[in-house]
């Protein structure tokens, strides 16, 4: 199939100060709903990374958008996840960070390019169960141990040399075989292409790719959200968590948490620090409530929070 959709591209270039180079960030978004959700995630990868390079691959044969750089128009789509599979190493750029459409970008990520100098491809290992739940995860799954992960492949760092080729053409093969067998998802055929290619594979951190959607533990600051930007049918996910409470709520602190998608759109967040460095403040209760509400909330909601509630133990006090 790679040869047959190889020569499908027509480029619309629509910077004049970027061009296809060393580095450089891939979308693939096939139909309308998908494209105006990759607009709004490379619009936050513009506000952090202004100096990179943006090109967009998409079967809109005339669209225009300052948020890319380049677009290519093919016309051999599915509308299926196998248009991933088919048309990412189709990036102009020697190294490329591919992004799904439903990230939101936080900070900068250039030194994920910095690892492609040391790896061939760099991905977050999975964690949320759902592209799972049709396999028997105890026994080898397409031939692969079950001690190997799984891998998201929302956030895909990749060099272009003679392994990373022969691996999108094993996850090609690999895809069309799973499609034959009614699965439609492009996780499993991932893990395999990874698993059987000579390649040099890095893991990144979860805050590289931070599934927002399901419940999760990280620590650190999260540079790379991943949820809908969009509320849409999508093939993926629906919207479920608001990506803009996430962005907000999930780094307000960069200790080890745990994060709980709520159904109104909010979270829970539930520190994970250690036991042992917890026990430093527990001689006090009320001290370890105080620090955790000031670490938590901030010294001013803090103080008005202790406010209102003396004022409110007086008032019962007296009536």
């Amino acid at each position: 199939m790679k040869e047959a959709i190889s020569h499908q591209f027509t480029t619309q270039n629509m910077s004049q100060n970027k061009t296809s180079g060393d580095l450089g960030f891939l979308y693939i978004a096939m139909g309308n709903d998908y494209f105006r959700e990759a607009e709004k995630s490379a619009e936050t990868l513009q506000d952090e990374m202004q100096d990179f390079p943006i090109t967009l691959i998409t079967d809109k044969k005339e669209c225009h958008s300052e948020h890319f750089d380049s677009i290519n128009v093919v016309e051999d789509v599915s509308y299926s996840f196998g248009d991933v599979v088919n048309y990412i190493d189709q990036s102009p750029y020697d190294k490329t960070v591919y992004l799904d459409t439903d990230i939101y970008i936080q900070s900068d990520i250039s030194e994920v390019f910095n690892m492609l100098e040391e790896c061939d491809i760099a991905a977050s290992v999975a964690e949320n169960k759902w592209h799972m739940q049709h396999y028997d995860l105890e026994h080898p799954v397409k031939g692969v141990p079950e001690a190997f992960p799984w891998f998201n492949g929302g956030v895909i760092a990749f060099t272009k040399n003679k392994r990373t080729s022969r691996f999108f053409d094993l996850w090609r093969s690999e895809y069309r075989q799973d499609v034959q067998n009614g699965i439609i998802h492009n996780m499993p055929s991932l893990r395999c292409a990874l698993y059987f290619s000579n390649i040099q594979l890095a893991p990144l951190p979860r805050r590289y790719n931070c599934l927002v959607r399901a419940a999760n533990k990280t620590t650190g600051q999260i540079k790379v959200f991943h949820g809908r930007l969009e509320a849409f049918d999508a093939l993926g996910a629906s919207k479920e968590a608001d990506i803009q409470i996430a962005t907000k709520v999930l780094n307000n602190t960069t200790d080890p948490r745990i994060y709980i998608p709520l159904t109104d759109g909010s979270f829970e967040i539930i520190d994970e620090t250690p036991v042992s460095i917890r026990t430093r403040y527990q001689s006090s209760n009320l001290i370890y409530r105080l620090i955790g509400s000031i670490q938590q909330h901030g010294i001013k909601n803090t103080l008005q929070t202790i406010y209102n509630k003396s004022l409110g133990y007086l008032n019962n006090f007296y009536n």
